[in-house]
């Protein structure tokens, strides 16, 4: 082999070594760059992830600052940044104020030095190795619009939820049905805004459901005084000569009422300790034998089957509320809602009011009432022990109105 031969093998073996540690140290940059870059990647998926939990949980000065660590990214990362962006703008309606997004030196310098890492890839990795990953990038291009267009699909099914529950419950209340309104608004109760105003609209509406039971409790018929009916009795005698059957008939009611009441108290202490604990499913069912005793018609019996319907409503309710599912939300029409659902609210609450007032009103009636019956018992009572008979009842006869007494009167 002649000299020129010999140098024109070692030149071709000396270009090969250096093509493969070229190629080699191609490969190892590209690997760093890949390591980086998912690191990167996992850093702001992290970091938008935090600032997104403190967005959902109302949190915005939180959401924004992990957001800005971020910054330098999201040009690399344009879904982020579009949801980023989106955000900061609904932060920004409520009055808070958003900084303005900063480009800092390192994403200028990693800028440089990516372009000298494209450079060295670009030369190392065959034509067709790229081409597969452009394939592969605008594959993943398609399906984050597609899941993007999911999601608008389905944050447009969420507001016309919130808008039908809204608009029930305003056409219920508007026709006098406000339990069944107050159902259809606390599906609403997870909305950012609506939580405060349909708690405070449902203690307005028990308040005004408590003051309306105590103005019925208040009982028309004046209250006697308490040896009125023997003495009754004893001058009954006097008229009639079934005075002693109507005495024992007396006595014996008397005696059955003794041990309703003592019943009665049992099952009051019992429920009123299960209702206590929490255990209102079985603190109704131990009301429920109050029943067979005040009966399903009388106003004891009444407010007992409403409580139970109540609850039943109640659990319908909390089922309904639990089920609703978070999603994007049309602010301004929440804070439409708001304003209207705390109007509602007003409005019970100046309802309890005045049926408070109404109650005190008829208290104020009962009590005028039995003074008034116990002047024309006493009275009668003195003209009967002084002999003036007629004069005696002509008083008693005031208390005929009495639906108690007016038998005895006669």
């Amino acid at each position: 082999m002649s000299l020129l031969a010999k140098t024109r093998v070692a030149t071709l073996a000396f270009i090969i070594i250096l093509s493969g540690r070229a190629f080699t140290s191609a490969a190892e940059s590209s690997s760093q760059t890949k390591v980086s870059s998912a690191d990167t990647q996992a850093f702001v998926n992290t970091a938008f992830q935090k600032g997104k939990e403190s967005y959902d949980a109302g949190r915005y000065t939180d959401a924004l600052k992990a957001w800005e660590t971020i910054d330098p990214y999201l040009d690399e990362n344009p879904s982020v940044k579009k949801i980023v962006v989106f955000l900061r703008k609904q932060i920004q309606k409520k009055g808070i104020e958003v900084p303005q997004a900063k480009v800092t030196s390192k994403s200028r310098a990693s800028s440089g030095s990516d372009e000298v890492q494209q450079e060295v890839v670009s030369t190392a990795i065959p034509q067709e190795v790229i081409s597969q990953a452009s394939q592969e990038l605008a594959s993943k291009a398609q399906e984050a619009s597609q899941k993007q267009s999911e999601l608008s699909s389905a944050a447009a099914g969420r507001q016309k939820d919130i808008n039908d529950a809204f608009q029930k419950g305003k056409t219920a209340y508007e026709e006098g049905r406000i339990e069944a309104a107050i159902r259809e608004w606390d599906k609403l109760s997870g909305e950012p805004g609506l939580a405060e105003p349909i708690r405070q609209l449902k203690a307005n509406y028990a308040e005004l459901g408590r003051q309306n039971a105590q103005l019925k409790s208040v009982s028309s018929a004046a209250e006697l005084p308490e040896d009125l009916t023997s003495f009754l009795n004893k001058a009954g005698q006097r008229f009639q000569a079934e005075a002693l059957q109507l005495s024992a008939r007396t006595k014996e009611t008397q005696s059955r009422s003794t041990h309703d009441q003592e019943q009665l108290r049992d099952i009051f202490e019992k429920s009123n300790l299960l209702y206590a604990q929490g255990k209102y499913n079985q603190a109704i069912e131990e009301w429920k034998q109050v029943l067979p005793i005040a009966g399903e018609n009388s106003e004891l019996g009444r407010q007992i089957l409403t409580l139970e319907a109540n609850y039943e409503a109640m659990l319908q309710a909390k089922q309904a509320a639990d089920e609703v599912e978070k999603s994007y939300r049309d602010d301004s029409a929440l804070e439409n809602y708001t304003l209207q659902i705390s109007k509602v609210g007003q409005e019970l609450a100046k309802k309890a009011q005045d049926a408070k007032q109404k109650r005190i009103q008829t208290e104020t009636a009962s009590t005028q009432r039995r003074q008034l019956v116990s002047e024309a018992f006493e009275n009668g009572r003195r003209a009967y022990e002084e002999g003036r008979t007629e004069e005696a009842m002509t008083e008693w006869e005031k208390l005929s109105t009495e639906p108690e007494f007016q038998q005895a009167v006669q």
